[in-house]
């Protein structure tokens, strides 16, 4: 089994801010591992026919030494509610394949489709995605994620959102949510009213 993994958008037939998971992928090979040369992603991706048209994940499971490409189908699921769960010792700095600690939290979700996971006293992330939070005038995302999600990196980059320290107990002053991930661009990704979250 491979233990880490990229997920990665791919648009009719376009490969999406490859470069960011490459800096991702080496980062977690370099910190797991001890490598320090790396593949090139763009040399692994060869996107096949099928994947031209329309949308597609793309999956990178690798290890120390090996790199598996596999191409899926996406079909974006429908969050419309939050069901918010509390969790002191999850940890998800690199993206494991392991999402085993995620998935029992996700468990925890009765009937939304999705969760937010509070650590500390703090926002992180919902179980599918990074979040955006909208307090009127900025939107801002968690200074501290659980994982540090590439669409997330490159809004940051462009100033279309920056780094909040959101806590709970502020949670009410802000309107909105967006969830964001490598196949929910800023353009695409679900936002809901506040008063979706529920306990």
């Amino acid at each position: 089994m491979y233990p880490f993994i990229e997920t990665i958008k791919v648009l009719d037939g376009e490969v999406k801010n490859l470069p960011c998971h490459q800096a991702r992928f080496e980062r977690t090979r370099s910190d797991m591992f001890g490598l320090k040369k790396h593949p090139v992603l763009v040399d692994e991706i060869l996107v096949p026919e099928r994947a031209g048209k329309g949308l597609f994940k793309c999956r990178i499971l690798y290890d120390h030494s090996e790199v598996r490409v596999e191409f899926h189908p996406h079909i974006k699921p429908e969050i419309s509610s939050l069901k918010l769960v509390l969790s002191d010792q999850i940890s998800y700095t690199y993206k494991s394949a392991d999402r085993s600690a995620l998935s029992a939290l996700f468990k925890q979700r009765d009937s939304c489709d999705d969760i937010l996971i509070i650590k500390k006293g703090r926002i992180t992330d919902s179980y599918f995605a990074n979040v955006v939070l909208w307090d009127g005038s900025r939107w801002l995302t968690p200074e501290k994620p659980l994982l540090e999600g590439c669409m997330r990196a490159s809004l940051l980059k462009t100033g279309v959102i920056d780094i909040a320290d959101i806590q709970l107990k502020d949670l009410s002053q802000y309107k909105s949510i967006r969830l964001i991930n490598a196949l929910n661009d800023w353009s695409d990704a679900p936002q809901l009213p506040l008063e979706a979250l529920s306990w």
